[in-house]
C-alpha cells in the first residue's frame, strides 16, 4: 500500500524517498498554481522548486488535526509566492528610482490592445479580483482557479472554513459590483448580452 501524503510529510526529515514521492505526486499541482500567478516560465520553475524547499524546511509543522496535506501544501505555495512578489515589488521600486519607468514599444502596445480586445470580460474580472483585499483575493483564486474546497482554501490561508465562506461571499459580491460598474453600454439598437458569472466556485 502506498503511504498517504500525511505519512510522507512526517517522514521527510529521515527518508529521501518520501520527498521524492511527495514531489512526484504534487509537482504538477504546484507548478500549475505558480504558473497562474507569475508571467515568466523561468520564475515559475524557480518558484516551484522554492515551494518544495519550503516544504522540507517546515514539514515538521504540518498538523493533520488542522487539515489535509493538500491544504497545507497550498498554504506553503501561497506564502512562497507572496514572499516572492514582495521581493519583486521592492526590486521594481528600486529600479524605478534608479532608471525611471520603461515605456512600452509599439509592438508591445499592439499586443496589449489585441489581448484586451479579445478578453475584455476576463480583464474586468481580473481587475475586480485584483481590487479585493488580499485575504479575499487569495480565497477566490484558490477556489475558482485552483479548484480547492472551502475547507482546503481556509487551511491554506489560515482561517476557519466558516470565515472562509463568509469572505468568499463578500469577494464574489465585490467582483460582481465591479463588473456592473465597468460593463460597457451596448451600441444603439443592440441588445445587451447576458452577463457570464465568472465568480462562482464550489463550497
Amino acid at each position: 500500500m502506498q503511504p498517504n501524503d500525511e505519512h510522507l510529510l512526517r517522514s521527510l526529515g529521515t527518508d529521501t524517498d518520501a520527498l521524492a514521492e511527495f514531489y512526484r505526486r504534487h509537482v504538477e499541482r504546484v507548478l500549475t498554481f505558480v504558473v497562474r500567478r507569475v508571467h515568466s516560465p523561468e520564475d515559475a520553475a524557480d518558484l516551484t522548486q522554492a515551494v518544495f524547499v519550503a516544504v522540507i524546511d517546515c514539514a515538521d509543522r504540518f498538523d493533520p488535526r488542522r487539515g489535509t496535506a493538500i491544504g497545507w501544501l497550498y498554504g506553503v505555495a501561497t506564502n512562497t509566492v507572496a514572499s516572492w512578489r514582495r521581493q519583486q515589488a521592492r526590486g521594481a521600486d528600486a529600479a524605478l528610482r534608479a532608471g525611471g519607468h520603461r515605456l512600452l514599444d509599439a509592438d508591445e502596445y499592439a499586443l496589449l490592445e489585441d489581448r484586451l480586445a479579445a478578453a475584455h470580460v476576463a480583464s474586468r474580472v481580473r481587475e475586480g479580483i485584483a481590487a479585493l483585499p488580499a485575504g479575499q483575493r487569495a480565497l477566490l483564486e484558490l477556489m475558482t482557479i485552483d479548484g480547492l474546497t472551502a475547507r482546503e482554501a481556509a487551511q491554506a490561508v489560515g482561517i476557519h472554513p466558516a470565515a472562509a465562506r463568509m469572505q468568499l461571499t463578500r469577494a464574489r459580491r465585490r467582483v460582481r459590483r465591479h463588473l456592473d460598474v465597468t460593463r460597457p453600454d451596448p451600441p444603439a439598437g443592440a441588445s445587451r448580452q447576458p452577463t457570464i458569472d465568472y465568480t462562482e466556485a464550489s463550497t
